[in-house]
């Protein structure tokens, strides 16, 4: 079941590519391995392992919304890339 995060990541009035910039490392701590729903000023507003789930729960939450939907990686596989460099 797929539901709504409550996150304690920090939460300001920026558009959500930049929020995940800079939350970046927090986001991939408490989301590793799924799909993170972000609404601009809000954060992460869902997270779960089926993006057409996610998809659909946005569009009824945030109707007017241009939610970004994105993979989060597992923090071991960026553990990797920054080792192989």
């Amino acid at each position: 079941m797929i539901k709504p995060r409550d996150t304690k990541i920090k939460k300001a009035k920026m558009d959500a590519n930049t929020w995940l910039a800079k939350n970046f490392e927090d986001v991939v701590n408490k989301y590793g391995g799924k799909y993170v729903v972000i609404i601009d000023g809000k954060g992460v507003v869902f997270s779960g392992r089926s993006p057409l789930k996610l998809a659909e729960r946005a569009k009824l939450k945030f109707p007017g919304a241009k939610p970004l939907f994105s993979r989060v990686p597992h923090p071991r596989d960026l553990l990797c890339a920054v080792i192989v460099r």
